[in-house]
C-alpha cells in the first residue's frame, strides 16, 4: 500500500464527458451508496431488483418533485470490480449541457459531493486497481495529440512498463536476499553471495534501465512534438524545403534574397510524430530594417530548436556560425543536390544528407534520420509513453545500481551493497507508486480533468 492518506469513499459525482454539446454525454458517481443515490434520482425507494453489475438499464432521472430531467442508460458497477475499486454508476444520456448539469445536480442533492481533479483515478490507484504510471498514462493518452502518442500512453496504462520494472526489481530482490543471507552467515563463512555474477547480474540490469530511459526520452517528442528549425544563407531553399513538407504552397520563393522577412511555422505529422516546422529569414549581413528584424527572430528560433537543419547549396556552401558547427543539434543539409554541381571535399564529410527541396528527392530519408537521432534508437511504434518523472527515478535506480557493483567489485561490505540494492530498489517503487508521498500525489493527480 503506498505511503499516503486513505481516500474515504464517500460518493463523488462529475460530469465525465467535456462541455459542448453532444450526441451522448456521462455523468459518473463512486463511492458508499451511490447504486441508493441511482436508485432514488430515478424515482425507486430502494434499488430495483433487476438492477445487476454491469448490466445496462434503461432510466429515467427524476427531480424530488418527480419532473423528467433526462432519459438514458444506466450501467452500475459493483465493487471491487470497477474502475475505481468502490461501488460506481455511470449515466449515459444526452449531450446537452444543460441536462447534464440538471442530471449532476440531482445527484449532488441526493448526497453526492462534487468530484476532485483526477479523485476517480486517484481512488482506482488506492484501491490497487492501477499503480501509478498506469494511471499517469490515463492523463497522457486523453493529452494525445496523435496516433502513436496515444499508442505509447496506452502500452504503459495496459502495464508495459509496470511488467518490465516488475522483473527488474524481482531480481534486485534476489540480490538483497543472497546479501542478507551472507550477513546472516558472516560468522560461519559460508559463501553465498557471489560478487562475480552480482556485477555481471548488474550490468544487464543497467542495459535495461538505459533502454527504458530511451523510451522516457523518446515520449518527449511523441507527446511534446519536434521542434524543426531551418536554417541557412539567402537562396539557400529553406522555404522550397517548408512548403515541400506541408504539401502547399505556405511560404513564398523567389530568387531574390531576402524574401522571408519574418519566420513562419506549421504544425506537422511525421507518421505519428508532431513535429512544429519553422522557416526563418536567411542569415545575412543586411541594413534593411525588416529583414535585420527577421535575421534577429531567426536567430533566437535557434536557440530553441530541438533539431536545427542548416541547408547549404550551391554555389557558395555557407556554413553556419562557429557557435553552431559543433552543435549538438545541427544537421548540415546539402540542397539542391539535382543541379549536379560538386559538394567541395572540406564539406562532404560534414554533410548529413543530401537533398533536393526542389523535387522532394531524400526529404524521406532525412525525416526518419531527424526521428532516428531524437529516439535515440526507440522505434516510436513500440514505444512506452513514460514520463520525465520516470525517467528522473529511473537514473536514480541507475545510479544506485552503479555504486552497489563498484562496492562489489572493490570487495566492499554486504552492508554497503545492501543499502545501495534497496536505494536502487525505492527509486523504482517511487515510479509504481508503491512509496509515492501525498505531495506526489497531488501534483499528479492534479493534472487530471474533473470526472477521471
Amino acid at each position: 500500500m503506498p505511503a499516503q492518506s486513505i481516500l474515504s469513499s464517500d460518493p463523488i459525482a462529475a460530469l465525465a464527458t467535456p462541455p459542448g454539446q453532444s450526441a451522448l454525454g456521462i455523468v459518473r458517481m463512486s463511492g458508499d451508496g451511490v447504486w441508493t443515490l441511482a436508485a432514488h434520482a430515478c424515482g425507486h425507494k430502494s434499488i430495483p431488483e433487476s438492477w445487476a453489475p454491469r448490466t445496462a438499464q434503461v432510466v429515467t432521472i427524476r427531480d424530488s418533485d418527480g419532473d423528467v430531467l433526462d432519459e438514458g442508460v444506466l450501467l452500475p458497477w459493483k465493487g471491487p470490480h470497477s474502475s475505481t475499486g468502490e461501488d460506481l454508476v455511470e449515466f449515459i444520456g444526452h449531450g446537452s449541457p444543460a441536462a447534464l448539469t440538471l442530471v449532476l445536480e440531482r445527484f449532488l442533492a441526493l448526497g453526492a459531493r462534487p468530484a476532485k481533479p483526477g479523485e476517480f483515478t486517484r481512488r482506482g490507484f488506492i484501491n490497487g486497481k492501477l499503480t501509478l504510471d498506469q494511471a499517469e498514462s490515463v492523463a497522457s493518452l486523453i493529452d494525445a495529440k496523435t496516433g502513436a502518442a496515444a499508442r505509447s500512453s496506452l502500452r504503459v496504462l495496459m502495464g508495459g512498463l509496470k511488467t518490465q520494472l516488475q522483473m527488474i526489481e524481482e531480481s534486485l530482490q534476489d540480490a538483497l536476499g543472497l546479501v542478507e543471507l551472507e550477513l546472516d552467515f558472516a560468522e560461519e563463512e559460508i559463501p553465498i553471495f557471489n560478487r562475480d555474477r552480482f556485477v555481471a547480474d548488474v550490468a544487464e540490469l543497467l542495459d535495461q534501465l538505459e533502454r527504458l530511459s530511451q523510451h522516457a526520452r523518446a515520449s518527449k517528442y511523441l507527446r511534446n512534438g519536434i521542434h524543426v528549425v531551418i536554417a541557412g544563407e539567402t537562396n539557400a531553399g529553406k522555404s522550397t524545403l517548408f512548403n515541400q513538407w506541408l504539401g502547399q504552397e505556405r511560404a513564398i520563393v523567389s530568387a531574390t534574397p531576402g524574401t522571408t522577412r519574418d519566420y513562419l511555422d506549421a504544425a506537422v505529422d511525421w507518421n505519428g510524430i508532431p513535429v512544429r516546422l519553422v522557416d526563418t529569414a536567411g542569415l545575412r549581413l543586411t541594413e534593411e530594417a525588416i529583414e535585420k528584424e527577421g535575421i534577429r527572430r531567426a536567430q533566437a528560433l535557434l536557440e530553441q530548436a530541438d533539431v536545427l537543419l542548416w541547408l547549404v547549396s550551391p554555389p557558395d556552401f555557407v556554413l553556419p556560425d562557429e557557435r553552431y558547427v559543433t552543435d549538438e543539434r545541427l544537421l548540415l543539409i546539402r540542397n539542391k543536390a539535382d543541379v549536379g554541381v560538386l559538394t567541395p571535399e572540406t564539406l562532404s564529410a560534414k554533410v548529413t544528407a543530401a537533398i533536393s527541396a526542389t523535387t522532394g528527392d531524400g526529404l524521406d530519408d532525412l525525416q526518419a534520420r531527424i526521428v532516428q537521432r531524437l529516439m535515440g534508437g526507440t522505434n516510436y511504434e513500440e514505444s512506452l509513453g513514460l514520463e520525465q518523472r520516470h525517467a528522473r527515478h529511473l537514473n536514480e535506480a541507475a545510479e544506485a545500481l552503479g555504486r552497489s557493483s563498484t562496492l562489489a567489485s572493490a570487495n566492499a561490505s554486504e552492508e554497503l551493497i545492501a543499502v545501495e540494492i534497496r536505494a536502487a530498489l525505492d527509486a523504482l517503487s517511487e515510479i509504481t507508486g508503491r512509496i509515492a508521498g501525498d505531495d506526489v500525489l497531488n501534483r499528479i493527480f492534479g493534472r487530471f480533468c474533473i470526472g477521471k
